[in-house]
């Protein structure tokens, strides 16, 4: 019979073997996960851009911060630069800095080896977790950042030492991604102001938490001076938009909602591991909870974003770490139950990443949800998808990638999806970005009205004489309170860095003193007809046309007279409500001509009906003239 330590040394040796089993199973799924989403390659072509000698531009000719994550940028610049291969450095990278954020976790966090093994399940069962491991973005490196900055915090008592570190690692993570301050803020607070243990005084905690800081401080006056304004671009591009708190709070709990239903693990984790210390009372645990929630809260202000889950990989990864943390005491069978149920939960999502193979999101059906949210995974997957490479597939393999390796040799683009795009484009091509994330100017302008936002793709109308603006370096933008407002940005983000009149430029430009030039600027207007209106030909303009109809209509089919070389959408409108859109793809043709398109009508706006239908011109560069036109829009009634 075999003694009481026997019989704890066999169940412990059990314990560590399921625990090295699941934190296998994570590699195996890393590796079969394993990806880049398009929007990766926005950075990355500022990435080319400076190893290259074009310092950190966008488009080379402008000083553009058209990234959110500068110490990921900056990393993965290193490597790149002994590599030349954006894709595999970017792959490897992320599998490396995942792999060891789960170890670290599982060995210097976990309060038991049964707490870390299923803490590891939680996160390999994660569709959230899983896809955004990889992808190219910074994730990765904000869930190494959180280990280790929860390692100290749970593993040493206040002390000034220990105040620096855990400021110097929050600092990092500001610099890898501002908002996840709300992440290490409560934790950061609880040490800062825990008294009972401190013995140095307040100023003293003051300075030295500042000195720990000076990474994000160093960052942000780095940023004020060279790009002109503390923030990247993208973030003028995603919130000056004119949208209420309301509508963005919608569509952060439609966020929510989608991942509950892609991904059933995430968001109760998430609840639960959060809610745990405060339940069991464990104070030094409860500010990590609150981070998670805190962050939770962020996401909804902010209105989520498109690609399912990505917001909710770190605080998943808190959450985790509150509970595994956590000395729990249950049954062996409670803990086999547990896991079991994280299983069930997984298998329960229509595209469990456990299955995840080459074919990976090639039978997916609704891909983006009726809120604009995307298994962004499934719809990249086929283009930059690791397995594919084991197909001879030449990785990214996209339709943007062959058109940005075609317009090398040309001057000047007009694109809304730029990351494959432009980074195939090269240096010498300047891309003007209709969704605005790499444009200083578009991105301080109102959104357009139609199509309907998308949450994280906010399109901009081009105001007139912009493009020829950019072709020619010579401002021949039409409104003239925009052209004086662009003249002030153009000099900042071209002209002579140590400038003492650029610093004057910048102080007013980020202390409002050029607002009213932007207030005063008059967008043009969608032109409003009648559908008898369009029995002549009408020059549309750039933000195309509402043609209100006689009367709700179902046809399921429209036809219309369109300028050649021009894509265009098709919007219908049953009151104010959008109820479809449609592409219309160019077709090739004199300039000056019309061609007839057959418009399929969305089977939802058949149904409910619609009564105004809108033409907008796509804004994009092909053949195009930039003169738009449309003549004989009909519908068919009977199908």
């Amino acid at each position: 019979m075999r003694s009481r330590m026997e019989t704890y040394n066999h169940r412990s040796l059990t314990a560590s073997v399921l625990l090295w089993l699941a934190i296998i199973l994570y590699a195996v799924l890393l590796y079969r996960t394993a990806w880049i989403t398009e929007d990766a390659y926005i950075t990355y072509r500022t990435i080319d851009n400076f190893v290259n000698g074009y310092g950190l531009t966008w488009n080379t000719d402008e000083r553009v911060q058209a990234y959110t994550h500068p110490l990921w940028m900056f990393l993965l610049s290193a490597i790149y630069s002994a590599t030349h291969n954006m894709y595999f450095s970017s792959i490897v990278f992320s599998i490396v800095v995942s792999l060891t954020a789960v170890v670290l976790f599982s060995t210097r966090i976990a309060s038991s080896v049964r707490t870390a093994a299923l803490g590891v399940l939680v996160l390999a069962f994660s569709k959230a977790f899983m896809d955004y491991s990889t992808s190219g973005l910074e994730n990765p490196l904000t869930h190494l950042l959180l280990v280790v900055f929860f390692v100290l915090y749970l593993t040493r008592k206040p002390d000034l030492r220990g105040l620096f570190g855990l400021s110097l690692i929050a600092a990092l993570a500001m610099v890898n991604r501002m908002d996840t301050i709300l992440l290490f803020a409560p934790a950061l607070a609880w040490v800062f102001f825990n008294f009972k243990t401190w013995k140095a005084g307040l100023l003293s905690r003051i300075g030295v938490a500042a000195l720990g800081f000076l990474p994000f401080i160093l960052w942000e006056a780095f940023s004020l001076f060279y790009y002109g304004v503390p923030v990247p671009n993208t973030a003028y591009a995603k919130l000056n938009t004119g949208i209420d708190a309301l509508s963005y709070a919608k569509q952060g709990l439609f966020y929510l909602k989608n991942s509950l239903f892609y991904d059933p693990v995430t968001l109760p984790v998430i609840v639960l591991g959060s809610v745990m210390p405060l339940l069991t009372k464990n104070w030094k645990r409860i500010p990590i909870g609150v981070g998670s929630i805190l962050y939770i809260l962020y996401v909804i202000k902010v209105g989520g974003d498109f690609m399912s889950g990505r917001f909710l990989t770190a605080p998943l990864l808190v959450a985790v770490i509150a509970f595994a943390s956590m000395p729990l005491t249950m049954p062996r069978r409670a803990w086999i139950g547990s896991g079991a149920v994280i299983l069930a939960l997984s298998l329960l999502a229509p595209y469990p990443s456990l299955f995840s193979d080459a074919s990976y999101g090639t039978d997916h059906k609704g891909l983006i949800d009726e809120h604009g949210i995307a298994d962004e995974r499934a719809f990249y997957y086929k283009s930059a998808g690791l397995l594919r490479m084991h197909e001879g597939v030449k990785l990214p393999d996209a339709p943007l990638v062959t058109k940005g390796k075609q317009w090398q040799e040309k001057d000047i683009s007009l694109e809304s999806h730029i990351g494959f795009f432009g980074f195939y484009g090269g240096p010498k091509l300047h891309t003007i970005d209709s969704y605005a994330l790499a444009e200083p100017l578009l991105s301080r302008l109102p959104i357009s009205e139609y199509p309907k936002w998308r949450i994280g793709h906010y399109m901009r109308i081009i105001p007139e004489g912009y493009r020829d603006t950019i072709q020619s370096g010579k401002n021949q933008i039409h409104d003239p309170n925009l052209a004086a407002y662009y003249d002030k940005l153009s000099f900042i983000i071209k002209g002579d860095l140590f400038s003492t009149k650029r610093i004057n430029e910048i102080w007013k430009l980020n202390t409002g003193a050029y607002d009213h030039l932007l207030a005063a600027y008059q967008p043009p207007q969608i032109l409003k007809l009648t559908q008898a209106d369009t029995n002549k030909m009408i020059v549309l303009p750039p933000t195309g046309v509402e043609v209100k109809l006689s009367q709700v209509a179902h046809a399921k089919k429209a036809y219309v007279h369109l300028s050649n070389n021009d894509d265009y959408y098709a919007v219908f409108l049953n009151g104010e409500q959008e109820v479809g859109n449609f592409a219309i793809p160019a077709k090739s043709g004199p300039k000056d001509g019309l061609l007839p398109h057959t418009i399929d009508v969305p089977d939802k706006a058949a149904e409910t009906g619609y009564d105004r239908i809108v033409i907008l011109p796509r804004l994009l560069d092909g053949n195009s003239d930039f003169v738009y036109a449309l003549r004989s829009l009909q519908l068919m009634e009977k199908q």
